[in-house]
């Protein structure tokens, strides 16, 4: 939300607040697997799921609320242009060809019939009329009015989604043989062009974020952090002499200077710059 004021949520209904200084714990429920977070004009969203299914709950005026739920659903992503418009997707439990996308107007909760199905992972946009989510192999994007599934690159599977303005995306995600790195693909508008990587890597890529135009960073497994420079893409180093976290499942900030990254097991990272980076250890 801002360079003193940002949310962690994860397992057993974690629920984390830095406040500049020092983290905080906000409680919550432990049966709640929490799986993305977002925040506007004051209020906040977090979505997961528990036993009995999806789940949304909202921070406003120093207090957490369950706005709503359902029993089936699995929700992992979370994304909006506004307190009025805000997109989660997930996982539809009583079939893949159910509705994996729930809309919110301001007013209600709405699910969405199309969109991509199986299991969104990851939603992004550049405003209301052009949002994209991506499941698996499937990826569609949001016109304003529709959900139109669209060409992606061949492979094992995307897992993020980013967007880079209108019309434009990166996507990354499993090792695949095309273009024998990671799936790191941009797509300008009317073609997808495999991104190079310096020292290229066969992990993961499961988090994709940018600080401003021409900077670009995407994380995933085995602590593989990758930055751009503006030509290819290349390796960033931890720089208090640790290895970081096994696995990088976001990563999101106000600028270049203040970035924030969580992943398993139990650990958040900052980035004072992309010059490096340091490890905070949360807990398990």
């Amino acid at each position: 939300a801002g360079r003193n004021d940002a949310w962690v949520v994860g397992s057993r209904g974690a629920l984390l607040r830095w406040d500049g200084a020092t983290w905080t714990t906000q409680g919550g429920a432990a049966d709640r697997e929490l799986r993305g977070v977002w925040g506007s004009g004051g209020l906040v969203y977090a979505v997961g799921s528990t036993s009995g299914g999806g789940v949304i709950l909202r921070y406003r005026a120093g207090t957490w609320t369950l706005v709503h739920s359902d029993q089936t659903h699995k929700w992992n992503a979370i994304w909006g242009s506004g307190p009025s418009d805000i997109w989660v997707g997930g996982e539809a439990l009583n079939g893949p060809a159910q509705a994996s996308l729930n809309h919110y107007d301001g007013v209600i909760w709405q699910l969405e019939d199309d969109g991509p199905k199986p299991g969104i992972t990851s939603i992004s946009g550049s405003g209301p009329g052009d949002v994209w989510a991506v499941a698996n192999s499937n990826f569609a994007r949001y016109d304003g009015t529709r959900w139109t599934l669209q060409a992606a690159p061949t492979g094992l599977g995307l897992d993020a989604v980013f967007s880079i303005g209108a019309n434009r995306v990166l996507t990354s995600g499993g090792f695949y043989s095309p273009f024998k790195t990671p799936t790191l693909a941009r797509y300008d508008g009317a073609q997808w062009i495999p991104e190079r990587i310096l020292r290229p890597v066969q992990k993961t890529l499961r988090t994709l974020w940018s600080p401003g135009p021409g900077q670009l960073i995407a994380a995933g497994d085995e602590n593989t952090l990758l930055t751009f420079n503006g030509k290819e893409w290349t390796h960033l180093l931890p720089v208090n002499g640790g290895a970081f976290a096994t696995e990088i499942y976001q990563i999101q900030g106000a600028d270049a200077n203040t970035m924030l990254g969580a992943g398993a097991p139990g650990i958040v990272l900052t980035f004072p710059s992309f010059s490096g980076v340091r490890q905070i250890v949360l807990g398990s």
